[in-house]
C-alpha cells in the first residue's frame, strides 16, 4: 500500500459565499493563480500565486447579482487569459479580459435570457467568443 503524505493546508481571505475558482496564470509568469467566485459579495477575487503555494492579497472585480461560476479562456485571442462568470439573480454572464499582468477589464454583462443561470460549460465559449466581437 502506498501512503500518500500531503502538507499542512492554507487558508487564504476572498470574499463572502465562494462558490467557484477558477485555475490559470493570469500574469504570465508560469505560476498558476485563481480567480475565485464570491456569490455574497457579488464579486471575484484574483489570488497570484508564487508558485510555493502561496498567493497574494485578493483584489476584488464586481460582476453581477449573486455570480455562481467562472469559466478562464483567451476569449478575445489577444494571448491573454480572460474570465466569463455566469450571475444567477443577474440574468447575464460577465466578460473580464485579462492584461496578462494579473489585471482584469471591468466587467461587460451580456444578457442570457433567462434568471439563475448557474453553469458555465465549454459550449458556451463560442457564444462568449461571439459576445466578445461587440468590444
Amino acid at each position: 500500500m502506498t501512503t500518500l503524505n500531503f502538507a499542512d493546508d492554507k487558508k487564504f481571505s476572498t470574499g463572502d459565499g465562494s462558490t467557484a475558482i477558477g485555475i490559470g496564470d493570469y500574469n504570465g509568469d508560469g505560476h498558476l493563480d485563481l480567480a475565485v467566485v464570491n456569490y455574497l459579495a457579488n464579486n471575484v477575487a484574483i489570488l497570484l500565486g508564487d508558485g510555493t503555494g502561496n498567493f497574494g492579497v485578493a483584489p476584488s472585480l464586481k460582476v453581477g447579482t449573486r455570480p455562481w461560476d467562472v469559466a478562464v479562456a483567451d476569449f478575445n485571442a489577444d494571448g491573454n487569459l480572460d474570465l466569463a462568470v455566469s450571475n444567477y439573480d443577474s440574468n447575464n454572464v460577465s466578460v473580464l479580459l485579462g492584461n496578462g499582468t494579473g489585471g482584469f477589464s471591468a466587467a461587460t454583462n451580456f444578457a442570457v435570457g433567462y434568471r439563475h443561470s448557474q453553469s458555465i460549460c465549454q459550449y458556451c465559449f463560442n457564444l462568449i467568443r461571439k459576445w466578445v466581437g461587440q468590444f
